[in-house]
């Protein structure tokens, strides 16, 4: 993501330098340096207040600003502030001591989820049917840190990316997710639309920059705010390749103060790219999945992290979902053929 980030801030002609920031030292060389960060969650709002304290850079420079990263960066807080300001979501309580009050509150099936970081998976991710499985995962829990929520039986994942400055604020059209294992598999444009809940969500946090806001949707049709990312997204990903302006350019756009392009532009899919311990000849995969004249593929490389190599996407016509999935079925059979 920040690499797309840099690529949308060159083209503006603005000079980017990537550094990975892992504690106040490296945080406050960088504001000394450049005077105005964009951050991507790494960094606890404690560390970004003191280390605007120690160069004398007020926080407005730092998006989302430590006052909103205090809040988004603890999803209880947020779910917290959620419900005081009436956005659309469930009940989330902390799990600690013998985690009877989550039982008694909260019931079964439970959803068990670590408070910090935004990223999915089995290790901040975990489910209970029942008291004996919840005691199987106290090893996990029992040291603080986690939460416990309702588990939502949806009908849909959606997600939609919002921008919020003085200069202006929007949404992104909403995307449906289709997840696996945790990871945003397939995106590809929504039929609901989650623009009104996700702005309330933003405005309750205090939201100053770029942000994705993903929901639940359930049989009944209502939208419920799982949580918000302070970040560009995977769900915004299709922004690279529908002729609008990207997430990306939006979040530089954020950053320096300019106006906000009006998000418009042709429904896109796409679908992930996987790491493979046997990849074959990525020139072959290239071509196979290329057939197709409305096929892009953007390659991350082996390094990336999660899991994901890059994705492909197709762009306009109904069929989109289905050649999106076509197109990574004959990249991965060239790629895996000897």
């Amino acid at each position: 993501m920040a690499r797309y980030v840099a690529l949308a801030a060159e083209e503006l002609g603005l000079t980017v330098r990537l550094a990975p920031a892992r504690g106040l030292a490296d945080a406050v060389g960088l504001l000394a340096e450049c005077g105005r960060v964009v951050l991507t969650e790494k960094l606890p709002a404690a560390t970004l207040r003191q280390a605007c304290e120690a160069v004398g850079v007020p926080p407005s420079r730092i998006l989302p600003h430590p006052e909103c990263l205090e809040i988004v960066e603890d999803k209880l807080l947020q779910k917290a502030v959620f419900q005081r300001d009436g956005v659309p979501t469930v009940r989330a309580l902390p799990l600690e001591g013998d985690g009877q009050r989550a039982v008694e509150e909260i019931g079964f099936p439970m959803a068990v989820k670590a408070r910090l970081g935004s990223m999915g998976g089995a290790k901040t991710v975990r489910f209970a049917r029942n008291p004996s499985e919840l005691q199987a995962l106290r090893p996990l829990w029992q040291g603080g840190g986690w939460m416990a929520e309702p588990f939502v039986p949806y009908m849909r994942e959606l997600a939609t990316v919002v921008y919020a400055s003085p200069e202006g604020t929007g949404c992104f059209p909403t995307m449906e997710t289709f997840q696996t294992q945790h990871v945003c598999d397939l995106v590809f444009p929504g039929r609901a639309n989650a623009a009104p809940i996700a702005l309330q969500a933003v405005r309750a946090v205090g939201g100053t920059g770029l942000f994705a806001v993903t929901l639940f949707e359930n049989d009944g049709g209502e939208m419920l705010v799982d949580k918000i990312v302070p970040r560009p997204h995977g769900s915004g990903l299709h922004t690279l390749d529908w002729g609008g302006v990207s997430q990306f350019e939006q979040l530089v756009r954020m950053a320096m103060g300019l106006t906000p392009a009006l998000p418009d532009g042709l429904p896109v899919c796409t679908a992930s790219l996987y790491r493979r311990e046997d990849p074959g000849d990525l020139r072959r995969a290239l071509q196979a999945a290329l057939r197709d004249p409305t096929v892009r593929v953007h390659w991350y490389g082996n390094d990336a992290p999660g899991g994901r190599v890059g994705h492909i996407s197709t762009s306009g016509g109904p069929d989109l979902i289905d050649r999106a999935v076509s197109a990574r079925e004959r990249f991965n059979r060239a790629w895996s053929a000897g």
